[in-house]
């Protein structure tokens, strides 16, 4: 239930140690979401084993993305 209460504010969510969930308008859009959030993963561990640490983005930056770039819920 705590997985299904995620998908109000989001469109993917992390199980630690066990796998991803996705929501999205068809299956390609579900897909999408999944393969961005593994690419980015991939970046992450690129920069720390190059010894950089990654900023992330501020609140506000993010709260600015999630309004432009989530799933209009219905």
């Amino acid at each position: 239930m705590k997985t299904l209460d995620e998908f109000n504010d989001h469109d993917v969510v992390l199980w630690e140690k066990h796998g991803v969930f996705a929501i999205g308008e068809d299956l390609i859009n579900t897909f999408d979401c999944i393969d961005i959030v593994s690419k980015s993963a991939k970046i992450w561990f690129m920069c720390k084993q190059a010894g950089f640490e990654p900023e992330g983005l501020t609140n506000e930056q993010l709260t600015g993305l999630k309004e432009n770039y989530t799933l209009q819920k219905k």
